[in-house]
């Protein structure tokens, strides 16, 4: 009996880490759709541009910076992303913030090893359906000069994390 337990339970795990999801595979799995736009920003091009914003410190922390825009893609290619995009918070990422204005929906995630932000994901869902993932390794406090809202606009809500 222990053995059929330990088969099932051995079964269920690797199931769900085949399904399980983050954004560079949200990424690979949409940047080939018909009228997506991708662009993978080397290094060299991430460092250049963070050192001309002022950012000097931050752009030795962040390795790569990937972008994809879905604005032109068919519903259902948008549907399918926003679903993927819900779910990220229960595959390893943590909430940041949370905004919503008008049908768009904007989330800040973060992934942490070590207690190091590794990656930086920012999404859109509605009428705007885009995703920016920065990744690198930089401590949560050095991500405020990079995050800059204004929050002003009317209807547009936030949720913060504590």
């Amino acid at each position: 009996m222990k053995i059929i337990l330990t088969l099932c339970l051995t079964l269920c795990l690797s199931v769900s880490l085949l399904y399980a999801d983050d954004a560079t595979a949200i990424m690979n799995d949409y940047k080939n759709e018909k009228k997506a736009d991708y662009v993978n920003l080397p290094r060299f091009l991430v460092r250049m541009g963070m050192r001309s914003a002022g950012q000097k410190d931050l752009a030795k922390r962040i390795s790569a910076i990937k972008m994809l825009d879905l604005d032109e893609c068919s519903q259902t290619v948008k549907e399918g992303y926003a679903r993927r995009l819900a779910a990220l918070p229960s595959q390893g990422y943590e909430v940041l913030m949370r905004m919503k204005d008008g049908d768009d929906k904007v989330f800040f995630l973060i992934k942490e090893q070590q207690n190091m932000v590794v990656e930086l994901l920012i999404g859109s869902s509605g009428d705007s359906n885009s995703l920016a993932l920065f990744s690198g390794e930089f401590q949560l406090e050095e991500l405020a000069g990079m995050i800059q809202m204004d929050n002003s606009s009317e209807g547009c809500s936030t949720e913060e994390k504590n």
